[in-house]
């Protein structure tokens, strides 16, 4: 189950892939990136809610426009918007999630049915294909839900408290199936998320947020 939170954290890096427009990079004033940034989805909320991580993208945007060092500033980045978005989605309601959740899935089915390799790869933490085989509009629709998870952690934020008993009970049934797919880590990853999504969604909702919980930076 640890491939779930493995995964969310490689979304947070695709989020940040997603400003390395070369309009973005080659300028180097912070109007014209800040424009470009509040058309992407989710990063109006980004900016509103959490306007530290949102000045913070944009210093390090300029500094890849400087070194063109990607590895380093995407490691930067997703340190801070894991951080973020995991507290967020602690406090976001079980209608978010199960939104969020479904979304995901997409993004990875799409990928197992056009190129298994590249799946595979991006599961491994490798983004750099699955970049090329995701259109844009794909994209502008995880960070819609991405997005939406945020305002809605401020804006509706759940009264919903933890069961872990509940939540592990969940955890265990799906990861110990006897339908769980072996040596195919995108059908792995599609199972689970799939049986994820046959569950209540306030369930569905516990059981991830206490994974969340389990490995959120704090």
């Amino acid at each position: 189950m640890h491939r779930v939170i493995n995964l969310t954290a490689i979304f947070f890096i695709l989020t940040f892939i997603v400003c390395f427009s070369s309009d973005m990079t080659h300028s180097s004033e912070d109007k014209i990136m800040d424009s470009i940034m509040s058309e992407l989805p989710g990063f109006e909320e980004l900016k509103k809610y959490h306007p530290d991580v949102y000045q913070e993208i944009l210093v390090q945007i300029q500094e890849y426009a400087k070194s063109g060092d990607e590895d380093t500033i995407k490691s930067i980045v997703q340190a801070q918007v894991m951080a973020m978005f995991a507290k967020d989605v602690l406090k976001a309601p079980p209608e978010a999630i199960v939104e969020y959740l479904n979304s995901t899935n997409k993004l990875i089915d799409y990928a197992s049915e056009r190129d298994p390799k590249c799946c595979d790869s991006f599961l491994r933490g490798d983004t750099r294909c699955f970049e090329q085989i995701l259109s844009f509009a794909e994209m502008k629709e995880y960070l819609t839900m991405m997005g939406n998870v945020i305002r809605l952690a401020h804006t509706k934020t759940s009264t919903q408290k933890l069961d872990e008993e509940k939540a592990t009970a969940d955890i265990v049934k799906i990861s110990t199936s006897d339908e769980l797919p072996v040596g195919d880590n995108c059908k792995l990853s599609i199972y689970i998320f799939e049986s994820f999504a046959e569950l209540p969604p306030d369930r569905m909702s516990n059981a991830f947020k206490y994974m969340i919980q389990s490995v959120a930076p704090q």
